[in-house]
């Protein structure tokens, strides 16, 4: 317990004073956050954790390197996942849940398996709802997913 609270209190310093929870609530607070057409979209969790990892790699080479001022923020340094036993993989999963709908197709673009280089957020990348099977129950909004872990990292 001393050992997390140590960490925390590490992360607060590098996340400008603002504590772990704070940061954590500001992050929930756009928990719904907003679909639009062109979103990437998966019935898959691996291939919708590929995507993101895709897109976290396109937005650090956008932003000049993950030692550029804008992309450190991709080291997730002010998330305390190791310290809890977690790998950023565990931490993308956790907002790719926060991206699935059971009900989220409806007249959107869909899935698609790759990712537009000027393209972080997915945005003119898809197939139509039709790449689906209609017996799927979960649709994964990568796009969106993808929008929300870079409002937490930086």
């Amino acid at each position: 317990a001393a050992e997390a609270m140590k960490a925390m209190k590490v992360i607060e310093k590098e996340n400008g004073g603002m504590s772990v929870f704070k940061t954590s609530i500001e992050t929930m607070r756009m928990a719904e956050g907003k679909s639009h057409k062109s979103d990437v979209y998966s019935d898959d969790y691996e291939l919708a954790l590929d995507l993101l990892r895709e897109m976290v790699q396109l937005a650090i080479k956008k932003a000049g390197g993950v030692e550029s001022k804008k992309g450190k923020k991709w080291k997730f340094r002010s998330v305390p996942h190791e310290q809890f036993g977690k790998t950023l993989d565990d931490v993308y999963m956790s907002f790719l849940r926060w991206g699935a709908k059971s009900d989220e197709i409806d007249d959107k673009t869909a899935h698609s398996s790759e990712v537009g280089e000027d393209d972080t957020s997915g945005e003119g990348v898809g197939g139509t709802e039709e790449n689906f099977e209609e017996e799927t129950a979960v649709w994964i909004n990568v796009s969106k997913s993808f929008r929300r872990l870079e409002s937490y990292a930086g």
